[in-house]
């Protein structure tokens, strides 16, 4: 299964550069559907992800890839859909074995990713074990289908 970075507005450049030879290794497989979420970060630290990419491809499970995850050159994680009812989704997933430039690390650091459905508004709460937890809000654009 090929894991992606999926960030939309990457993904549109790239489609629309690939015509130059520009990022053409980037493959989209058709069907997959794609969730992009700002979250407003200016005042936390980094461990909290500006944006946030949740994807599922074709027969796959949901997987989500973000700054965090890159920074830490850790993979897409899997994401579980916590709640999902009529006035808001809730997407968890959980990273294991972080460590920073300080040499401290978390063993865990929990994600939770609520999106209330009728506003596309959304918040994100970073919980690092051990840790202070932080929470952005910010939006959600509707989910693509490529």
């Amino acid at each position: 299964m090929r894991h992606l970075l999926l960030t939309i507005p990457l993904i549109v450049a790239s489609l629309a550069t690939s015509a130059q030879g520009k990022n053409a290794n980037i493959v989209v497989p058709k069907g997959t559907v794609a969730l992009h979420c700002e979250f407003r970060t200016g005042y936390l630290s980094n461990s909290t992800p500006g944006t946030v990419d949740i994807y599922r491809e074709p027969g796959a499970d949901w997987q989500v890839m973000d700054p965090f995850l890159a920074y830490f050159k850790k993979p897409p994680q899997q994401v579980e859909i916590l709640v999902d009812n009529p006035k808001r989704t809730t997407y968890g997933w959980t990273v294991k074995r972080v460590s920073s430039d300080a040499n401290k690390f978390a063993t865990l650091v929990n994600f939770r990713l609520t999106l209330i459905k009728a506003t596309r508004q959304a918040s994100i709460a970073v919980q690092p074990v051990g840790f202070r937890s932080e929470t952005a809000w910010g939006r959600c654009l509707p989910l693509h289908t490529f």
